[in-house]
């Protein structure tokens, strides 16, 4: 668990971050600017956790023991 979404706070951080994913979609939709992560930040962020993945499987590999 990631404390700052389930300690005390979490229900209300959680609530105002679908909110505002909400607000940014309807905005989108009556033409404004997108807002936040898109498409390419969502490919990125998967490469990325590729990457740590295949590190990790890699570090563990080489432990001798």
């Amino acid at each position: 668990r990631i404390p700052f979404v389930w300690g005390a706070a979490g229900d209300e951080v959680f609530h105002a971050a679908l909110a505002a994913q909400a607000e940014a979609f309807a905005a989108a939709v009556r033409g404004a600017e997108p807002a936040g992560a898109g498409a390419t930040d969502a490919v990125a962020a998967l490469r990325s956790a590729e990457l740590a993945r295949d590190a990790i499987r890699e570090s563990r590999a080489s432990v001798p023991g």
